[in-house]
């Protein structure tokens, strides 16, 4: 039934847009209520545990044992902030359920993975069930007792090629040794001192065998198996350490952009970990700028506010990357409590030959100005493209026209010998 319920809903998202969610729940440690209770003992805990989760869930939505200890439940119709809200109250219900048992009570706690379906879902629901059931493994080899949420993907990557570059990433950040590099920003309208970056990261290495893993590579991978907050993280903290052994760096550093993952967005302690990893700093707040896609602030724009109020508070800058991508860039780009306006690449590429996409840059720039935010254009790769962004008053440039990803090593100030010593370098 839950295969059948499973397949008019993708018949469904085929006609129209929806916001479909399925829920794989596997309990934790029940093993061991078969060694103290027996099987009989375990199945009228299950079938008490579904009838107590059976009236809590909502009427449209179907809840299923598939098998042992696992249930599922596919939520309809119902935006992602909410889905994700459902999959922890019903972790929450799970972990207060107790049954009595002869003078002991039974109760544990659960694992879950949320698959999100977007329109671009596989057509096989064992294949929903499947990636559902791999995010839930993925929440209970992160320590259990939670829920681990990623998009359903029409296509996988192989699994023994994920499973390399889980472990490559997983390397490298126990040993924090990700590879950072940055890009650097230059002024397009009119002359500015400093250094404007953003930074970029690899993956390196962990054996001869092994390539260095680019974002393409790594990303996907990183949503899908819970890794994508903590590479976050240890981006920011790899940065702040290097940038805390380079002093002469403060005066001129103007801008340090770090990119956030979906996952960073929705965590509700973002901010206070940035505030923390600041501490002690010289360099202050306002040189960094968080940068959020314009996809995450459109999906979830309530979220994406109150983090960009946080993150004011504590002094750092909010960047909206990717504007232009779709009909909401321009509301977005007026209302978003942002500083910058990060325009999409696909504006600029074709800026030079397309009109159309000139009045709609031009159209967009203007809004973000008169709001009182920086422009930049992003992946300017011709002396064309360079000259209508500079034309169009765009304050700020970005790409392999104007500079190329480099080591953040070479960031370093040269070094100059004086009577009193050597500075820099």
């Amino acid at each position: 039934e839950l295969v059948a319920r499973l397949l008019r809903t993708l018949e469904q998202k085929a006609h129209r847009a929806s916001f479909d969610s399925l829920l794989y729940l596997d309990l934790d440690n029940f093993e061991r209520f078969n060694e103290q209770a027996g099987s009989g003992t375990c199945d009228r805990y299950l079938r008490e545990l579904a009838g107590s989760l059976g009236v809590r869930v909502r009427q449209r939505d179907a809840l299923a044992r598939l098998a042992g200890d696992t249930f599922a439940l596919l939520i309809e119709n119902c935006p992602e902030p909410r889905a994700r809200a459902i999959a922890e109250e019903t972790l929450e219900l799970i972990g207060d359920f107790v049954f009595d048992w002869q003078g002991h009570k039974l109760s544990t706690t659960a694992s879950g993975g949320l698959l999100i379906m977007d329109q671009d879902v596989p057509t096989d629901p064992e294949q929903l069930l499947a990636q559902a059931a791999d995010l839930c493994h993925t929440a209970k080899t992160s320590g259990r007792n939670r829920v681990h949420t990623a998009r359903a993907l029409a296509h996988q990557t192989n699994d023994a090629v994920a499973n390399e570059r889980v472990a490559q990433m997983r390397e490298a950040l126990d040993s924090h040794n990700l590879i950072l590099e940055y890009q650097a920003m230059r002024p397009v309208a009119s002359p500015t001192w400093g250094d404007h970056i953003e930074i970029l990261c690899r993956i390196p290495a962990a054996s001869d065998t092994d390539e260095v893993l680019m974002p393409q590579d790594f990303l996907p991978v990183a949503e899908r198996f819970d890794l994508a907050k903590r590479l976050d993280r240890q981006v920011i903290r790899q940065t702040l350490e290097w940038l805390g052994r380079q002093p002469l760096l403060e005066p001129r550093l103007k801008y340090c952009g770090f990119n956030l993952s979906l996952a960073s967005v929705l965590d509700d302690t973002f901010a206070e970990f940035m505030a923390g990893a600041l501490s002690g700093s010289a360099f202050a707040p306002d040189c960094f700028c968080l940068e959020i896609r314009e996809a995450h602030a459109t999906q979830y724009p309530d979220d994406v506010a109150v983090l960009c109020d946080a993150l004011h508070k504590a002094g750092f800058r909010v960047a909206l990357d990717g504007a232009g991508a779709s009909v909401e860039s321009y509301s977005l780009a007026a209302r978003l409590p942002v500083d910058i306006i990060k325009l999409d690449r696909r504006m600029v590429q074709h800026l030079a030959d397309d009109p159309v996409q000139q009045v709609m840059l031009e159209a967009l720039h203007r809004i973000a100005e008169a709001a009182g935010k920086v422009t930049v254009a992003t992946f300017i790769e011709s002396d064309d493209a360079l000259r209508k962004v500079r034309t169009l008053g765009i304050h700020y440039g970005q790409g392999y026209r104007l500079c190329r990803p480099q080591p953040l090593a070479e960031l370093t100030p040269a070094a100059v010998d004086l009577a009193t010593g050597r500075i820099g370098g």
